[in-house]
């Protein structure tokens, strides 16, 4: 189950009305889970001014030359990112395939920079949309383990909601919903994000394990998410649940 923390976070990103807040917001999430420094990497990103969207902090000199020499559309990460849909590491131990000249020189570069041990998430939408989130441990290799062994769910849904987020702020789209639930499914999704497990809340509400599991479905087709972490994940960032 998702932490409180990460369910505070969910709820600032609705709140956030520009994209600094939103990069503020993201940037306390990330710190939190002991990450040193990351760079969002948008491509074609609706009304923004050119072909892509970066938004770091990594060492800005790093930033600018991965900008002005165009990076992004030969970085062999975001290459991989393409072919993946889960979270993936890289680093000394989980190496990425890169064939070109300009290749070899991203990553070797980006090493000179401090950029030691990785976590990248995919992100994508349903209009075709294409990020990556590429977050950096330097060379803190205890911090990397302990946030890939235990905080990785964590990360993937912080930047999921982000990715959401960031890009219905760039397209000016309101964050609205007219997306209904129940009384009762909001009941089950509030007690679950408190920590709960399903035969806990079955226990509290005098209801059978069954009927929570039919709630939380339920819950799931209307929010259109795929298990039971993202719905309450999905109805806390809507507001339906308060923590």
């Amino acid at each position: 189950m998702i932490e409180a923390r990460t369910a505070s976070f969910l709820e600032s990103l609705q709140s956030a009305k520009s994209i600094d807040s939103l990069e503020a917001a993201l940037d306390s999430q990330l710190k939190w889970c002991g990450v040193e420094s990351y760079t969002y990497i948008g491509l074609n990103p609706p009304n923004w001014k050119s072909r892509s969207i970066v938004l770091s902090t990594y060492p800005s000199e790093w930033t600018e030359r991965y900008k002005n020499r165009n990076y992004v559309f030969s970085d062999p990460v975001l290459i991989k990112a393409r072919q993946a849909l889960l979270p993936f590491v890289w680093g000394p131990e989980h190496d990425l395939s890169a064939y070109s000249k300009k290749q070899k020189r991203i990553m070797r570069e980006a090493a000179e920079f401090g950029c030691k041990y990785f976590l990248t998430v995919p992100l994508r939408g349903f209009s075709g949309e294409f990020a990556s989130l590429i977050i950096s441990f330097g060379k803190q290799r205890d911090a990397f383990d302990e946030v890939v062994r235990n905080r990785n769910i964590e990360l993937w849904i912080s930047a999921l909601y982000f990715h959401d987020q960031l890009w219905k702020t760039l397209s000016g789209k309101q964050v609205t919903s007219s997306i209904y639930l129940t009384e009762r499914q909001i009941e089950t999704l509030t007690w679950l994000a408190t920590g709960k497990s399903m035969g806990d809340v079955a226990d509290i509400l005098n209801v059978s394990e069954y009927a929570i599991r039919y709630h939380v479905l339920q819950a799931a087709e209307r929010l259109g998410t795929p298990n039971m972490t993202s719905t309450v994940a999905r109805a806390i960032a809507l507001g339906f649940v308060r923590t």
